[in-house]
C-alpha cells in the first residue's frame, strides 16, 4: 500500500491537464474540468474514496511523506499534487488534522502566494476543503493569515477563474463561522461574528467590484459566488 498503490495514485495526480496551456486552462470552467476523465481527476476521486475506506491511520501512514516531499519540490506539478492530495484526504483525516492544524494550515496556505497560478488555484481549493472539514477552528485561529490573503487574491488576480476561486474560499470561510450546531449559544455566535468584523468593509468593497465585473463580462460563476458570499456574510452578521 505505502510503497506501491499510494505512490502510483500520487504520480497519476501529477498528470495535470492543460499543463502547457495556461490560457486554455483559464478559459475552462470548473464544471468542465471536473467532468474530464483525465488521470489527475480520476486519481484524485479514487484517493478520496480510498482514504475513506482505509481510515485515518492507514491513510496518513501511507501518504504523509509523499505530501511533504511534494510540497517541498521545485516541480510545480508535484506541488500541485501535494496540495490536492491534502484536500482529498482532509475529510477522512480530519481528527488528526485538527491535532496538527498548525502544520496542515501552513502547508496549504504557502501555496496562496506562489508565482504559479495553478499552484495558487489548487491551494485555494485545498484550503477550501480544509475549512469545511476543520471548521470553525481553522477560521477562528487563522483568520489573520487567510482572510487578507483571500482579499488580496480577489482584488489582484487578473483572470475571472482565479477571482471566482478566491471568493469561493471566502464563502467557505464565512460559512464555517456559522455554527449551526450551536445556534442557540449566543456566546459562540458573538465570538464567531467578531472574527469577521474587522474585514467586513474590505470584503464588501471587493465583492462590489467583482459583482460589477461579473455582470460586465457575463461570467455567471463569479456572479454566483459573489451572491453566496454576500448571503453568508449577511447571515453571520444577523446572528
Amino acid at each position: 500500500m505505502k510503497d506501491k498503490l499510494v505512490p502510483a495514485v500520487a504520480y497519476m495526480m501529477t498528470e495535470v491537464d492543460y499543463a502547457d496551456d495556461i490560457e486554455g486552462w483559464y478559459e475552462v470552467q470548473d464544471e468542465e474540468m471536473q467532468a474530464l476523465n483525465d488521470p489527475c481527476n480520476v486519481a484524485a476521486e479514487g484517493l478520496q474514496r480510498l482514504s475513506a475506506y482505509l481510515g485515518e491511520k492507514t491513510t496518513l501512514y501511507s501518504s504523509s511523506n509523499i505530501i511533504k516531499l511534494a510540497l517541498e519540490s521545485t516541480n510545480w506539478k508535484e506541488q500541485f499534487m501535494g496540495l490536492r492530495f491534502l484536500g482529498m484526504i482532509s475529510d477522512a483525516c480530519k481528527k488528526q488534522f485538527k491535532k496538527n492544524i498548525d502544520e496542515v494550515t501552513k502547508m496549504c496556505a504557502q501555496g496562496l502566494t506562489s508565482e504559479n497560478p495553478r499552484i495558487r488555484y489548487e491551494a485555494l481549493q485545498s484550503v477550501g476543503l480544509l475549512m469545511n472539514d476543520l471548521k470553525p477552528t481553522l477560521q477562528t485561529k487563522y483568520h489573520a493569515d487567510l482572510v487578507p490573503a483571500f482579499i488580496q487574491l480577489m482584488n489582484n488576480e487578473k483572470h475571472l477563474k482565479m477571482q471566482t476561486q478566491a471568493i469561493a474560499c471566502m464563502t467557505s470561510f464565512i460559512k464555517g463561522l456559522i455554527e449551526y450546531e450551536a445556534a442557540e449559544d449566543s456566546e459562540v455566535q458573538t465570538k464567531n461574528k467578531e472574527v469577521i468584523l474587522p474585514y467586513t468593509d474590505q470584503i464588501i468593497q471587493s465583492i462590489t467590484v467583482l459583482f460589477q465585473r461579473s455582470i460586465d463580462e457575463k461570467y455567471t460563476p463569479l456572479q454566483e459566488e459573489v451572491l453566496a458570499t454576500l448571503s453568508c456574510l449577511a447571515s453571520l452578521m444577523d446572528k
